[in-house]
């Protein structure tokens, strides 16, 4: 019997620091975890990628988080989409109500992201597999 393998998750954020520390969070909750930091190369990847799990920085150079949304959910509409970003509140809120409006699944804030990024995706998993169940 093979094991199962792990959920591929795709983290976009332009920032390194950023992308490795999301990368490492994933990673210790025994994800797969690609990466990319601009718009151009998040397109590529979502192309030719098959992800269960999105995680999008809103602020990708060369072209706006919620372009890159857009792509995501009309080239792999099954992959579920959770947005982040660093702007304070209330600006964040609104950003994350508009983002959710576009199909993006969940919410996590760059702040917040240590504490319950892994269990966002653990849900949103969670609820995929119910929905094919």
């Amino acid at each position: 019997m093979s094991k199962p393998t792990a959920p591929n998750i795709l983290v976009i954020d332009s920032d390194p620091r950023d992308r490795r520390l999301l990368r490492r969070i994933l990673e210790n909750a025994g994800y797969c975890v690609s990466e990319c930091g601009t718009y151009l190369e998040a397109v590529e990847v979502i192309r030719n990628g098959n992800f269960d799990v999105i995680v999008l920085n809103l602020g990708p150079p060369g072209g706006s988080g919620f372009d890159v949304l857009e792509v995501a959910q009309s080239i792999r509409p099954k992959s579920r989409v959770i947005v982040t970003t660093g702007y304070p509140k209330p600006l964040s809120e609104q950003i994350f109500d508009s983002a959710r409006k576009l199909g993006a699944a969940g919410a996590v804030d760059n702040e917040e992201a240590q504490e319950s990024l892994a269990s966002t995706v653990r849900s949103l998993l969670l609820e995929s597999a119910e929905d094919i169940g």
